[in-house]
């Protein structure tokens, strides 16, 4: 696995100078609070889903070869969870593989974005439908830099906190409900909230990768549905995936499960952590077939049965709660 650094001030220390073949992709946002000390010129990528077009892709590829990066080259990224995916998916392709180091600057890309390897661009209006798995050769994770983030992007970040913490932590999801409204203030408790997330998509993947009947997929709570309301009505990620939440947890209820007691402590955290619960109109089946994740004709929804337990259930056409 990757190595992770989890520390404040991370970023501020780390020896760029150790790299001489390098570049930079960044968010002009985040490079400007965040970037100007790290002593290489940066290629500004757009804000958002808007950074994950294959035309984004080639001025990567272009600028690295403008460049002259080689084999032996590292690329940088700093910024959120779009210009990890992209990022990582140039490293991945350009020369056949280059080394990439992720300093990612939102909560959502800190907890999920940058680890695990999945990187990924956005084609024919489906989400991450082109991309490969491959590690970063590290992850510098700095909770210091979450202080310039809007208070809605700490808060959008949330929602794979919440998402980590059904799938595998309890104890974290326990602590959600006593103590979010401490966040992201208290510092002790955000570092903990960090940690307790990024440990469960570790362990997660590292059951994977030992063949444990496909482990990842719990990693797609709530994504399915999640990633049909953020292509359909350009809702944020975070948004997105509490929705998507809530409407795999209703599902969950209506095929016997989970009991309601569940569904409403999973809305209550969701509110807490001041996300959406209330959806636009819910995606039809046919829009949910776009996802990467269908077989076939059918859906592979990821549904809880209760804290740390979700299943993997086939879905066909007319099995939807709200069909």
């Amino acid at each position: 696995m990757h190595p992770i650094v989890i520390q404040r001030g991370a970023s501020k220390c780390f020896p760029f100078e150790a790299y001489p073949s390098k570049a930079l992709l960044a968010h002009p946002t985040a490079y400007h609070h965040h970037g100007t000390s790290f002593g290489m010129k940066p290629l500004f990528v757009p804000e958002g889903e808007a950074c994950k077009e294959l035309e984004v892709l080639k001025t990567v590829w272009d600028h690295l070869f403008l460049e002259e990066m080689d084999r032996s080259s590292t690329l940088f990224a700093l910024g959120g969870g779009s210009v990890c995916d992209l990022a990582g998916f140039a490293a991945a392709t350009y020369m056949r593989g280059i080394d990439l180091i992720l300093i990612p600057t939102t909560l959502l890309a800190m907890v999920d974005a940058s680890i695990g390897g999945k990187t990924a661009v956005n084609f024919q209006k489906r989400k991450n439908s082109i991309g490969v798995t491959r590690l970063p050769q590290q992850v510098v994770i700095d909770p210091d830099l979450l202080e310039t983030l809007p208070p809605a992007g700490f808060w959008n970040g949330m929602a794979e906190v919440i998402k980590a913490a059904v799938i595998g932590d309890p104890s974290l999801f326990e602590l959600l409900e006593e103590r979010s409204a401490e966040l992201p203030h208290n510092k002790e408790l955000l570092d903990q909230v960090i940690k307790g997330a990024i440990a469960v998509k570790l362990k997660i993947i590292e059951n994977d990768l030992m063949d444990t009947k496909g482990e990842r997929a719990k990693l797609n709570f709530g994504h399915t549905y999640g990633h049909a309301l953020e292509l359909k009505y350009g809702l944020s990620h975070g948004h997105a995936v509490a929705m998507g939440m809530c409407l795999a947890a209703q599902q969950s209820q209506i095929f016997g499960l989970c009991d309601e007691k569940f569904v409403k402590r999973l809305y209550k955290v969701i509110e807490l952590c001041k996300l959406p619960t209330i959806y636009p109109n819910k995606p039809t089946f046919e829009e949910l077939m776009k996802d990467k994740k269908r077989r076939g004709n059918s859906l592979h929804l990821i549904l809880p049965r209760d804290l740390g337990a979700v299943e993997v259930k086939k879905i066909m056409a007319g099995q939807l709660c709200h069909e």
